[in-house]
């Protein structure tokens, strides 16, 4: 097997059998590189949908000041759909927790009132009311929004895939650790083929990749995905014994194959 190939060998059952003669720190590396190229263009991903983000913001927000704890807007917003209810308006000057209350009772689930001198909101139960003044002497305007700040968000974006990509591997890793034993458990009461802990810990690491690469992309195109770790564990079970199964039937095959290259004698009996 060539290195780096193992990823590609993976998705092939019948292969194991050669793929698992590599050395171990070549499929763990290779199989390591092929989840940073994944997390590599998840981060591509993410990097588009944050200038797409930031320019809807540049396009579409009117322009504001907030100095001395005064907010000043260029034309007020309004939004009150689906149970949420959205209100930019310097003609506020402030907001009460009554009034945030108020609407709540009338049956909004998300309240957020922006005044001329302060606001309030609704979310997850609690309400909060606020004046500007309490944060300290902020002077901000869209234009220093837009050129100072909001391009902070692609280095955030950038730190929070890093830091998924860590986890990730650190999880993959600890899951093929604790699953190599279930693989050589498998392998001996479903296919009577004896793994030794080289073995069974190849084939475990391997055949994680699959199910690992098939959720990964699903989740770069489908962001509401349920219950992904139980399906992961799930298709890793059912196709380390899809792989078990072609890895046991070349194991006969090659005894088969000695015991022909020895005219029908026992090979121990040779010599």
């Amino acid at each position: 097997m060539i290195f780096l190939t193992a990823p590609v060998f993976s998705f092939l059952p019948f292969k194991y059998h050669k793929a698992v003669k590599e050395k171990g720190w070549k499929i763990v590396l290779s199989i390591l590189l092929c989840m940073m190229l994944l997390w590599a263009v998840k981060g591509v991903k993410d990097l588009i949908g944050m200038y797409r983000f930031i320019s809807q913001i540049e396009d579409e927000c009117p322009y504001f000041a907030l100095k001395n704890g005064i907010l000043e807007l260029e034309r007020s917003y309004r939004f009150d759909e689906d149970g949420v209810y959205m209100v930019f308006d310097d003609s506020v000057d402030h907001v009460s927790r009554g009034e945030i209350d108020a609407l709540v009772a009338g049956g909004h689930d998300s309240v957020l009132i922006i005044g001329r001198r302060g606001g309030g909101m609704h979310d997850d139960g609690e309400t909060q009311v606020f004046d500007y003044a309490e944060f300290g002497n902020i002077d901000i305007d869209k234009d220093r929004l837009c050129d100072e700040y909001l391009p902070l968000l692609y280095g955030v974006v950038l730190v929070w895939d890093l830091f998924g990509l860590i986890c990730s591997i650190i999880v993959y890793c600890i899951v093929a650790a604790i699953l190599q034993f279930l693989t050589g458990l498998i392998s001996d009461m479903a296919y009577k083929t004896k793994l030794d802990s080289g073995e069974q810990f190849k084939i475990t690491f391997m055949a994680k990749f699959p199910p690992y690469f098939i959720l990964f992309v699903a989740g770069l195109f489908f962001s509401n995905l349920k219950f992904v770790a139980l399906i992961s564990l799930i298709l890793q079970l059912v196709y380390i014994t899809l792989v078990l199964f072609f890895y046991s039937r070349s194991e006969n095959d090659e005894v088969q194959q000695m015991l022909n290259g020895n005219n029908g004698q026992d090979p121990w009996m040779q010599g």
